[in-house]
């Protein structure tokens, strides 16, 4: 059949339909590549702020209740972790922005009939260091010692009770200061969160019984 005139021949609609036939292809080429790197990550935003596994710290409590009657018989032995929130008073003093000071424990009961009596008005079982001058409270304690081993940090405290009660909420605290202050002054009032735990089932005490607390605290990669 002849062309038309205007129109391409025979061997002009053949060139024109190769070319379409290379364009498409071209197109789906280029598609396929387009898809294969998205996929591999080559067009995707990288989030330097995301940091990768193994990166982050984790600082894991471990506490140890042991509960002894008034001989020192041990009678239970309560355990469990409790959760870091101490961020804040961390941050400052790795920074140098503040000094560190003393620690303190409270074992509270969320009911208020904790153990340790009423001691000034206390609303908790209270535990500081023998330097704190808090501790020297009617009706509080000043054995909590404070040691290291092996990169794990060792508080432990001991309470007597005074009358029949329990706790349920505990807590540890830090004391900070401005970076001058030295750490035998970073006290009485300067205390922020360490970690703390809502137990499930509270820890009962009577009269002359004791409780010994060791927490264990642990610093790794996450």
């Amino acid at each position: 059949m002849s062309a038309r005139p205007g129109e391409p021949g025979v061997k002009g609609r053949e060139k024109n339909l190769m070319k379409t036939w290379v364009a498409a292809g071209v197109s789906v080429v280029a598609a396929t590549a387009l898809l294969a790197a998205g996929a591999l990550g080559a067009f995707t935003h990288s989030d330097s702020s995301a940091a990768p596994a193994g990166d982050a710290i984790a600082v894991k409590g471990d506490w140890k209740v042991t509960v002894k009657s008034a001989n020192g018989r041990v009678l239970r032995v309560h355990r469990f972790h409790n959760e870091f929130n101490g961020a804040l008073n961390i941050a400052g003093i790795l920074a140098h922005t503040n000094s560190t000071g003393r620690y303190w424990m409270t074992l509270s009961d969320l009911g208020g009939a904790h153990p340790c009596g009423a001691g000034a008005g206390a609303e908790a079982c209270l535990i500081f260091e023998p330097d704190d001058p808090n501790g020297a409270t009617a009706g509080w304690f000043d054995n909590l010692a404070v040691s290291q081993s092996s990169g794990q940090l060792i508080i432990t405290g001991e309470i007597e009770a005074t009358r029949s009660g329990e706790f349920d909420h505990v807590r540890m605290l830090l004391s900070r200061c401005g970076a001058t202050v030295a750490p035998s002054s970073c006290m009485p009032g300067a205390y922020g969160n360490f970690s703390t735990r809502t137990l499930a089932s509270p820890i009962t005490l009577i009269a002359g019984q004791q409780a010994i607390v060791t927490v264990t605290y642990t610093f790794s990669a996450a």
